[in-house]
């Protein structure tokens, strides 16, 4: 498990491997090779981070996305 120090450079985030096409995820705009480095304000730094924010939410969940030359955006996956 390699993590990396949030005080360095690089924003801490975690790659999207995989969407399930008819998911909120996909319907929200989630891609496979998307970097998610938050869930709502709580930054992750893992898996298993992303697992657990997610958990602890209710309803709609955003997301914020590292996107080109680490410019953050933000989507909002809605609940089913």
């Amino acid at each position: 498990d390699l993590r990396i120090p949030r005080s360095s450079m690089m924003p801490v985030r975690v790659a999207v491997s995989e969407v399930d096409p008819e998911s909120p995820a996909a319907k929200a705009g989630i891609t496979e090779g998307m970097f998610i480095s938050n869930v709502g304000n709580t930054p992750i730094d893992s898996p298993t981070d992303f697992r657990n924010a997610v958990a602890k939410l209710k309803g709609a969940v955003t997301l914020q996305i590292m996107g080109d030359f680490n410019i953050p955006r933000f989507l909002t996956i809605e609940a089913e």
